[in-house]
């Protein structure tokens, strides 16, 4: 079984690009694959690894100073009777195993790589405690669910924000909690959405909250529940919105769709995307939303999908449609903009699973106007999980990095 894909670009892009952490499923099987992109028009498959489950998106960062990107990734395994969690890293220009740490339970959000204690030297962040970059070993264990990292009270220092509504600050040896507000849980983001002294802390789960980030103060709360969020004044009228990813429950079933809210709680619109929720975990959200202008009118879109067989393009002012683009499969986790062309227009990275025997995972790209540019489809395969993009060999071209599990 494929295990985890590298696919590479041969133009200069610069190295940055959106996407939101992603909700990680333990299994036991998976694949990591990186694609080499010959031009926006084509590709090839770099390298990839069998038998290596990937649970969320990964990371590119160059954590031995080498100038070139390392990959991390979270995976959940079994071994025999015992399910075990690890984080692993692998050289990107070859795929070869750096190291690898097993964490003493699941491990299912996406990782995070930075100078976590401000000491110059990187770290992983991983869903339940903190690692040397270089090494792996482990420098703390605790922590909790998916974390975000930023400085959310002014010291010029990461905080690192986990799905349990905790602050925590890693102080070279352990994990100090900040500040905890107690009965907040779900997936979060950080931005000014309230035009305070500090950054907002909003958490979108059962309920929509925004904490005060210096305190963990609440700020406001919302009664309307899903996941995923993401912060960005997405209609350019200076002020901040919030869009996450939902499901609701109508007739025939579970339908997922996706709402925005504006800086004050209330509900900016909502878009029911069709067709019932066909996945394993009913009520669960789907993939999360990105946010970007993809069509080069000065305002963001936001891209979505679903179990719906398509990705959808939206307008950012009142959630009309602008497209959609039918997929091969149920897309499972979410697009990736970026500039691969680098002509200042964004384009979008998409993946789908398909549910056929062995299971089939494709790869595509899209314009910005919903017209394909080129797709990738290996079978069998598991589901994707995610995508991470960044020159990872130093060669001045792009790679996608790219993992599922089974």
């Amino acid at each position: 079984m494929v295990g985890l894909i590298l696919m590479s670009l041969m133009a200069y892009v610069p190295y940055e690009v959106w996407w939101p952490m992603l909700q990680g499923n333990p299994q036991h099987t998976g694949a990591f694959q990186v694609y080499r992109l010959m031009g926006i028009d084509s590709f090839y498959v770099k390298w990839w690894t069998d038998s290596v489950a990937c649970n969320a998106n990964p990371a590119i960062a160059d954590i031995d100073g080498d100038g070139r990107g390392e990959i991390v990734i979270t995976s959940t395994e079994m071994y025999y009777t015992q399910t075990k969690g690890f984080v692993r890293t692998f050289k990107g220009s070859t795929g070869t195993q750096v190291w690898k740490t097993e964490t003493g339970w699941p491990t299912e959000g996406a990782p995070a790589v930075a100078d976590a204690d401000d000491n110059g030297n990187l770290e992983v962040i991983y869903e339940g405690g903190v690692l040397c970059a270089n090494t792996g070993t482990i420098r703390t264990q605790g922590g909790g669910s998916t974390s975000t990292l930023a400085d959310i009270d002014g010291d010029n220092k990461l905080e690192i924000l986990t799905g349990d509504g905790r602050a925590l600050s890693f102080n070279g040896s352990s994990l100090v909690e900040d500040w905890n507000s107690p009965g907040v849980s779900g997936g979060t983001a950080v931005g000014d959405v309230t035009g305070g002294s500090y950054p907002d802390v909003v958490v979108v789960g059962g309920h929509a909250y925004a904490l005060e980030g210096g305190t963990g103060s609440p700020v406001w709360s919302a009664d309307i529940g899903g996941g995923f969020p993401a912060i960005a004044d997405i209609d350019a009228d200076g002020e901040m919105e919030i869009a996450f990813t939902l499901v609701r429950y109508g007739a025939g079933g579970f339908y997922p769709g996706i709402y925005v809210l504006n800086n004050d709680g209330t509900i900016k619109w909502g878009f029911d995307i069709s067709g019932p929720y066909s996945g394993s975990m009913p009520g669960a959200p789907p993939g999360p939303p990105a946010l970007g202008d993809v069509d080069g009118d000065d305002k963001m879109e936001v891209i979505c999908g679903g179990d719906s067989l398509y990705v959808w393009c939206l307008n950012s002012t009142n959630g009309s449609p602008k497209w959609k683009y039918k997929l091969n499969g149920d897309m499972s986790c979410s697009p990736v903009l970026v500039d691969l062309d680098n002509d200042g227009i964004l384009e979008i990275v998409i993946g789908d699973y398909e549910k056929v025997y062995g299971g089939a995972a494709n790869v595509s790209i899209l314009k910005g106007n919903g017209s394909l540019i080129w797709t990738y489809r290996f079978a069998p395969s598991p589901s994707i999980t995610g995508h991470a993009i960044g020159d990872v060999d130093g060669d001045g071209c792009l790679e996608i990095a790219g993992g599922g599990v089974s």
